[in-house]
């Protein structure tokens, strides 16, 4: 005869197999990075290449004040040595040293304007350095539990899983068939218990005459509303 006690017990070994198995999938899904750290990841890079692009313009103007600098530093020896043999040149070179003037001018002002850009750069990507492996860290640490949680539950399953073959084997055919019916048709829960004079599976108060022919274990007693098969216990 089949016995709702039995029935619970065998649900119950499903349960746990059907939630590890839904763990798994949990697990293998967060062993990648989050999302957060890859976008952490992303802004270090861009802060990266926007230090390095800084400190590239820097030294490229710095060039040029040098190459500046050496022009004008030819032209002075000139005037100042009297190489100047023709002096319709003098008034050409005295605005070029002027152009020159100016154009060091602008160079330097950039050179100072980058180098506090490059220190704020450096600065901000120390920071993110900083949060970024504090990240990776907590991520690595997280990673380092779900495998050892993935194992634990992989080793786990094969147990569970062959308890269930035996305790299937143990059951009559007529009530393994019932409840692999109701399973199948009620969302993988066949068996509902009865607490508080109501059926855990659909949440509604029964028939007293219900509960007592469930309790007594004679028949198999369903749900009037859902249709599982209740358990008192």
């Amino acid at each position: 005869m089949v016995q709702a006690k039995e029935l619970v017990q065998f649900q119950e070994i499903d349960s746990h197999i059907e939630s590890s198995k839904k763990r798994l999938v949990e697990v293998d899904s967060q062993l990648q990075e989050t999302e957060e750290l890859r976008a952490g990841r992303a802004e270090l890079q861009r802060q990266r290449q926007l230090t390095h692009d800084l400190q590239s313009r820097q030294k490229s103007t710095e060039m040029d004040v040098d190459q500046t600098r050496a022009r004008m530093s030819a032209l002075d020896a000139r005037l100042m040595g009297n190489q100047v043999v023709n002096p319709r040149d003098l008034p050409t070179i005295e605005r070029e040293l002027g152009n020159l003037r100016q154009r060091q001018s602008a160079f330097e002002d950039e050179v100072l304007s980058l180098m506090e850009q490059v220190e704020q750069a450096r600065a901000s990507l120390d920071r993110q350095e900083q949060v970024v492996a504090e990240m990776a860290a907590d991520w690595e640490e997280a990673q380092a539990h779900l495998l050892e949680e993935k194992g634990r539950i992989e080793a786990e399953l094969p147990q569970w899983e062959e308890r269930r073959q035996q305790f299937a084997a143990s059951l009559d055919e007529p009530s393994r068939r019932l409840y692999e019916r109701v399973k199948a048709r009620k969302g993988g829960q066949a068996v509902a218990r009865v607490e508080g004079g109501m059926c855990t599976g659909c949440r509604i108060t029964l028939p007293s005459t219900l509960i007592q022919r469930a309790r007594a274990g004679k028949e198999v007693v369903y749900c009037s509303s859902c249709g599982r098969i209740l358990y008192v216990g």
